[in-house]
């Protein structure tokens, strides 16, 4: 996405004063004294503590793991910081049951010394959990950083093979805030989102926008913000009007875009990866997320960017997480889309040859991919990725492993479109999510269904079968997708919560109930401290076998797809009796009969102990 022009100012920071005196005592004196640039009292009194400047947000959940993470200020001695995350699961413990140390990270918003917190938190793949976090800043007492509010409560991901109907959310080209740190529409499209009852959300990219005009501000995406912090970009992910809502509950999966794809002033440590961990869900699908050096096709400079790409189960559905940007600031001779395609689809790459390896590996009823430059566009500013196209580009790859569908952004409005030849998928635009919006080419393609643009200057545009808006907040949107069986509801909702161009697509052709034959000859032993290790032959299925699903006394434990055949429980503790199954499970989630019951010959060793954190 083009950038856009700005003469907004960032005003200074508000900080809520800390729960220490002395933190207290010091702000009053440069308040009464200096006057120190940056500080201020909020007068906004908030039922958090208010030690606490990013709310509590999901990422990462996938399998039997789910990231907890939060934002604290920096104490008087910050290397004696700790925290931790306390949960439980709904109705069957208290929120504080359990509980798991945080890591940290340094983090700087608006010029405040902040750590970023996050605890990898094991959960019962498919159930319901609640949570609380805590901190520990340096001397007693350990501070309960939620104050008033009630303990958040999500769900863990639904595991694969199961046909339970479920939602999420797609959304992208957000975070965009105004000099005052505001942007209604993008409030209420985050509110629509919280209260959608959808199980995580996925974006296409783009996730915040840099300071435009200032100078004083590096390239790339610098500052997505905190409860506190004002002014533009500096509130436009985590502050309390955006993503604190649905972040609680909602794990979020964020693919990167051109806005943010570059981080000139911390190459070791990327804003997306550092705000958005996902190491579980890469490492399960063999993906990948970190930071890479890249070098130095058409005549771009090495660079150290962020590579982006895994993919999640849910249900009967595979979704792929894929990396289609490139950094605007490092053009070279080939240009964005040509760069992104020599660096990442190029048969050899790690990430085009990931894919193709992975799709060919995982069958599944529904699958589809979310990537931030789109195959089709009708825009002159941000136009279709001719280098994507194609039978041997990633269109056709996508087609010959039966993608039914892709969402993409980079383009600042809501477009549609059927595939355009027997060798592509259904395809959307969905890039309203809170930045400016950009117009639709008046000259629509053939394949341009349902498209809806904005220009400030001359108003709305249109294509296939809409008409013109009449204002911004029709353009502005999200789509919630609803998977239930072979049938798919992509609903798209704008920023006044009206519902437009619903479409429920029917992909059950070849849809059977037949199940795969029972896992045969199912081991368990011990492998180590808390490690039991299973092992079973394969079955067999008239289609194909997806994966295995297991059970431990009784409780559907966690899965393997892939064709893997065994299975290493590392939360199997010292002095527990532990009796495993497993089943097997198709594409259209048909399970097969249960194993042969196995119990470990001898118990695991060790015994893990998570002591208080005031006791640390």
């Amino acid at each position: 996405m083009t950038g856009h022009s700005s003469e907004l100012h960032v005003i200074k920071r508000k900080k809520r004063v800390g729960i220490k005196a002395f933190q207290a005592v010091f702000l009053v004196f440069m308040m009464l004294g200096s006057l120190l640039a940056g500080f201020a009292t909020d007068a906004n009194a908030a039922s958090w503590n208010p030690e606490l400047t990013r709310y509590p947000y999901l990422t990462d959940v996938v399998n039997s793991y789910a990231t907890v993470n939060f934002a604290t200020l920096r104490s008087l001695t910050p290397d004696l910081d700790t925290a931790q995350v306390r949960y439980g699961k709904v109705g069957a413990e208290s929120c504080t049951a359990n509980a798991v140390p945080a890591t940290r990270n340094n983090l700087t918003v608006a010029g405040v010394l902040e750590h970023q917190w996050k605890s990898i938190l094991r959960v019962e793949t498919g159930s319901e959990y609640c949570y609380r976090v805590y901190v520990y800043m340096g001397a007693a007492p350990e501070v309960d950083l939620l104050g008033a509010d009630t303990a958040p409560v999500f769900k863990a991901q639904l595991p694969a093979g199961s046909n339970d109907p479920f939602s999420f959310i797609v959304f992208g080209d957000w975070g965009y805030v105004d000099e005052f740190g505001n942007n209604p529409i993008q409030a209420a499209l985050m509110s629509t989102i919280a209260n959608s009852g959808a199980r995580f959300a996925v974006t296409v990219g783009d996730n915040v926008y840099p300071t435009e005009g200032d100078p004083a501000q590096p390239p790339g995406q610098t500052q997505y913000g905190d409860l506190n912090a004002i002014g533009m970009s500096t509130s436009a992910v985590f502050g309390s009007a955006f993503w604190k809502e649905p972040g609680k509950s909602i794990p979020l999966f964020p693919a990167i875009g051109n806005h943010g794809f570059s981080q000139a002033a911390i190459p070791t440590n990327h804003p997306h990866v550092l705000n958005f961990p996902q190491e579980n869900a890469a490492r399960l699908s063999g993906g990948r997320y970190t930071i890479d050096n890249y070098c130095c096709l058409n005549g771009t400079a090495a660079g150290n960017y962020a590579s982006v790409w895994y993919a999640i189960d849910a249900g009967i559905t595979r979704i792929y997480v894929l990396e289609a940007a490139w950094a605007d600031s490092n053009p070279g001779s080939g240009g964005s889309y040509k760069n992104n395609y020599d660096y990442f689809f190029t048969p050899g790459t790690l990430h085009w040859e990931w894919l193709k390896a992975d799709l060919a590996a995982h069958p599944t009823a529904v699958k589809l991919a979310v990537l931030h430059y789109p195959l089709y566009s009708d825009s002159t500013t941000e136009p279709s990725d001719l280098f994507l196209q194609g039978a041997a580009g990633l269109e056709g790859l996508l087609s010959q492993y039966n993608v039914q569908m892709t969402f993409s952004g980079h383009g600042h409005f809501y477009e549609r479109n059927v595939e355009p030849n027997p060798n592509s998928v259904i395809s959307y635009i969905v890039g309203g999510g809170g930045a400016r919006l950009t117009p639709l080419d008046p000259n629509c393609e053939t394949w341009d269904a349902f498209g809806m643009g904005w220009s400030y200057s001359s108003g709305g545009s249109s294509c296939g079968g809409a008409t013109d808006p009449t204002m911004p907040e029709e353009v502005h949107h999200v789509v919630k997708v609803t998977v239930d069986g072979g049938s798919v509801n992509v609903q798209p909702i704008n920023a006044l919560g009206q519902v437009f161009d619903e479409i429920t697509y029917d992909f059950t052709a070849g849809q059977e109930a037949n199940a795969p034959s029972v896992p045969g000859t199912l081991t368990a032993n011990p492998a180590g401290a808390d490690q039991v290790l299973l092992n079973w032959n394969s079955s067999t299925d008239n289609t194909n076998v997806r994966g295995y699903t297991i059970y431990r006394n009784g409780v559907l434990w966690d899965y393997v797809t892939g064709g893997q055949t065994s299975y290493l429980d590392d939360r199997a503790f010292a002095n527990g009796v532990y009796e495993y199954r497993v089943d097997a499970f198709d594409v259209w989630g048909n399970h097969s009969g249960l194993s042969n019951p196995a119990v470990p010959g001898g118990v695991p060793t060790g015994i893990k102990v998570y002591m208080p954190i005031i006791m640390r």
